[in-house]
C-alpha cells in the first residue's frame, strides 16, 4: 500500500507544482494592489468567492486525470494481475487527489497568515479566524470539484461539456432566482463571506451540500472503477452517446432561449431605431444623430449646441485648443443616465434639456485638458469632475442655486468628509452614489469663491501633467493645489461653511430607524413622525453594478426586499427621505449610509 501510495503521489507531482504556482501568484497579486491596507483589517480580506471557484476548478482537473484513464488506456488488466485489489488502488488515488487539494489550500492559508501577521496595522483586528473560515470554504470547494472530476472523467472530453451545461443552468437559475446561485455546487461557488467589521460568517447549508455532492460523486467514481466503468470508456459506448446527445441538446436549447431573450430585449429597447435607422444634422462643430421621429428635438439641439460648447469651454478653461468637435447621439443613454460622454461622442436620452448637454460638454472639455490622467486618477477626481459639470450647467443654463439646501442635509447627517470624497470607491461603498455630485458642486463653488473662476481650469490642466501612476487621493489634491497656488485647507473651510449655511435653511429633519421583519421586509420609520416620504435602497454588494441596485418608496413604512439582491447570507440597504421642494429648487432624496443586514 505504501509503495502504491508513493506512486500515486508521484503522479500528482505536477499538480502540487501548479498549486505552488497559484500560491505564488496570489502573493504577487498583493504587491500589485494599489491599496493593500484597508481600515483596521490589515491586508484586505477577500470575500472568499473567487478563491473557492479557483480551488473548485483545481480539484476538478485533479480528479479528471486520476482514475478513468487506467481503464481507458488498458491498465486495469495489469492492475488486476498485481497482489492488490482495485479498491486499494482507488483509495491510493483518492488520498493522492485529496493531498493535492489540501496542499493548495494549506499553502494559501500559511502564506495569508504570514502576510496578515507582518503587515497588519498596530491594534488591527486579528484575521486568523476569518482566514480559517475562508480557507475551510476553499477546501470544501476543492473537495466538491474533485468529486465532480472523478465521476465525470469517465465521460472523457464530454465531461467539460457537462460542466459547461451545469454552469449555464446555474447562471440561468441565478437570473431567475439569485439565491439559487449559492446552492448550485457544480457552478463552483458557495457564496461569499459576510463581513461584520473584523469578523466573518457564512451559511452552513451551501458548503454542506457541496461536500455531500462531492462525496457522492467520488463514491460513484469508485463504483465505476470496480468494473462498470469499462462500458463507458469502450469505443462506441451507447451510454456516452446518450449523454452526449442530451448535453448537446440541452446546451443548444438553453443557448437558443438566451439568444431569443436577448433579441427580445434588443427589439424592446431599440426596435424603432432598428426599423427606421437614424438621420444626421450638422452644425458648425457637431454632428447630431437622431431618429426620424425626433427631428424637431434634434433641430432645437442643433441651434444651441455650438453656443453651449463655447460658453462651457470658457468656464472650464479649455480655450487654447480650438472648438470641440464630436458626435451628439440623440438615440438614448445608458440605464440610469440622462446623458454620458464616452470619450468620442455624447449619448443623450431623447427628451433631455440643455442642462444635460452642458453637463456632458463639461466632461468633454475637461477630458481635453486632463487627457489620460483624468481616467487614471478618476477615483480621486470623480467628485470634482461631476461637481464641476453640475456647476457649469447651472452657470450656463440656470436651474437652481450653486449651493442647494439639500447639500446641507448631508452635513446635518454627518456624511461630509473630504478624505472620503477624494476616494470614490471608499465613498460610494458607504454613501449614496449621488452625494459626490452634490458635494462636488458645492466644492467647486467654494473653490471659485476663494480663488476665482480660473481655478477649476488650473486644476484640470495640472491634473493632465500628473502622469499615469495612480496617487493617493489627498496627496494628489494637495499637490494640484500647490501647483495652482491654492490654499486647499481654506477651500475646505469655505466648503464646510457653505454647507453649514445650507443646513441652517433646512426644515426639521426626521430621525430614521429600520429593521428587517420576520417576513423578509425592511421596515423604516421616523421617530419624530414629521410626515416625510421615506425611501429604501438595496444592493447585494458595494461592487455590484449600479444598474442592479433597487430603490423603492416605503409604502406604509415597509419596503419588500427584492429577491435579486439576496445572493448570500447578507445584503446592503440604505434608508432615506424626500426633502420638500422649495421655490428655487426641486426636492431631493437624502439617503443615510449603507448598512449590511442579514438576509431574511
Amino acid at each position: 500500500m505504501i509503495a502504491l501510495l508513493r506512486k500515486e503521489l508521484g503522479a500528482m507531482l505536477p499538480w502540487f507544482l501548479v498549486g505552488l504556482a497559484l500560491v505564488g501568484m496570489s502573493l504577487l497579486s498583493v504587491f500589485w494592489d494599489d491599496d493593500p491596507l484597508i481600515e483596521d483589517l490589515g491586508l484586505r480580506l477577500s470575500d472568499g468567492d473567487g478563491q473557492t471557484m479557483i480551488v473548485w476548478i483545481f480539484g476538478f482537473l485533479v480528479g479528471q486525470g486520476a482514475v478513468a484513464y487506467e481503464e481507458r488506456d488498458g491498465h486495469t488488466e495489469f492492475l488486476d494481475g498485481l497482489p492488490t485489489r482495485r479498491s486499494t488502488v482507488w483509495i491510493a488515488k483518492g488520498v493522492a487527489t485529496v493531498g493535492a487539494v489540501v496542499a493548495l489550500v494549506l499553502g494559501s492559508f500559511v502564506s495569508d497568515v504570514v502576510l496578515h501577521t507582518f503587515t497588519a496595522a498596530e491594534g488591527a483586528t486579528s484575521s486568523l479566524r476569518p482566514l480559517m473560515l475562508e480557507h475551510l470554504l476553499m477546501l470544501v470547494g476543492g473537495f466538491g470539484g474533485r468529486g465532480a472530476g472523478l465521476l465525470l472523467s469517465w465521460l472523457g472530453p464530454l465531461a467539460y461539456g457537462v460542466v459547461g451545461l451545469a454552469l449555464l443552468i446555474g447562471f440561468c437559475g441565478g437570473l431567475i432566482w439569485p439565491p439559487l446561485r449559492i446552492w448550485t455546487p457544480v457552478v463552483g461557488t458557495i457564496g461569499s463571506l459576510a463581513w461584520d467589521h473584523g469578523s466573518a460568517s457564512h451559511p452552513w447549508g451551501p458548503p454542506l451540500l457541496q461536500l455531500a455532492t462531492g462525496g457522492l460523486m467520488a463514491l460513484g467514481s469508485f463504483g465505476l472503477f470496480l468494473g462498470p466503468g469499462r462500458a463507458l470508456v469502450a469505443r462506441g459506448s451507447q451510454i456516452v452517446a446518450v449523454v452526449r446527445f442530451g448535453t448537446v441538446g440541452c446546451l443548444s436549447l438553453l443557448v437558443g432561449l438566451l439568444g431569443a431573450l436577448f433579441a427580445l430585449i434588443l427589439v424592446t429597447e431599440f426596435g424603432s431605431l432598428l426599423l427606421t435607422g437614424h438621420d444626421a444634422l450638422h452644425t458648425e462643430h457637431f454632428r447630431i444623430l437622431y431618429a426620424p421621429a425626433d427631428l424637431e428635438r434634434a433641430q432645437a439641439l442643433a441651434e444651441e449646441a455650438d453656443g453651449l460648447s463655447e460658453r462651457v469651454a470658457a468656464l472650464v478653461g479649455d480655450t487654447d485648443q480650438g472648438p470641440l468637435e464630436l458626435d451628439l447621439e440623440l438615440l438614448g443613454a445608458p440605464t440610469n443616465h440622462l446623458g454620458v460622454f464616452t470619450g468620442g461622442k455624447i449619448r443623450l436620452a431623447r427628451d433631455v434639456g440643455p442642462d444635460v448637454l452642458a453637463h456632458e460638454l463639461t466632461h468633454a472639455h475637461a477630458r481635453r485638458l486632463t487627457g489620460a490622467a483624468g481616467m487614471n486618477q478618476r477615483a480621486h477626481v470623480h467628485f470634482f469632475e461631476e461637481g464641476l459639470a453640475n456647476w457649469v450647467a447651472l452657470r450656463v443654463v440656470g436651474g437652481g442655486p450653486a449651493v442647494p439646501v439639500s447639500a446641507g442635509a448631508l452635513l446635518a447627517t454627518h456624511q461630509v468628509r473630504f478624505d472620503e470624497i477624494v476616494d470614490s470607491g471608499r465613498h460610494q461603498a458607504k454613501h449614496d452614489i449621488t452625494q459626490s455630485y452634490l458635494l462636488g458642486q458645492v466644492f467647486v463653488e467654494a473653490l471659485v469663491q476663494e480663488d476665482g473662476e480660473e481655478a477649476p481650469g488650473c486644476f484640470l490642466r495640472e491634473l493632465g501633467r500628473v502622469g499615469d501612476d495612480p496617487l493617493p487621493g489627498l496627496a494628489l489634491w494637495y499637490g494640484l493645489a500647490e501647483r495652482c497656488d491654492v490654499d486647499l485647507d481654506a477651500v475646505q473651510d469655505r466648503w464646510l461653511a457653505l454647507l453649514e449655511e445650507a443646513r441652517r435653511e433646512l426644515p426639521a429633519l426626521p430621525r430614521l430607524r429600520s429593521r428587517v421583519t420576520e417576513d423578509g421586509a425592511l421596515e423604516v420609520w421616523d421617530e419624530y413622525q414629521l410626515g416625510y416620504v421615506l425611501r429604501c435602497g438595496f444592493r447585494a454588494e458595494p461592487t455590484e453594478d449600479v444598474a442592479h441596485w433597487v430603490y423603492l418608496i416605503a409604502d406604509d413604512g415597509v419596503c419588500e426586499v427584492p429577491s435579486r439582491v439576496i445572493q448570500g447570507r447578507t445584503f446592503e440597504a440604505q434608508v432615506g427621505y424626500e426633502l420638500p421642494p422649495t421655490a428655487d429648487q426641486q426636492g431631493a432624496v437624502i439617503f443615510l449610509p449603507w448598512i449590511r443586514l442579514r438576509a431574511p
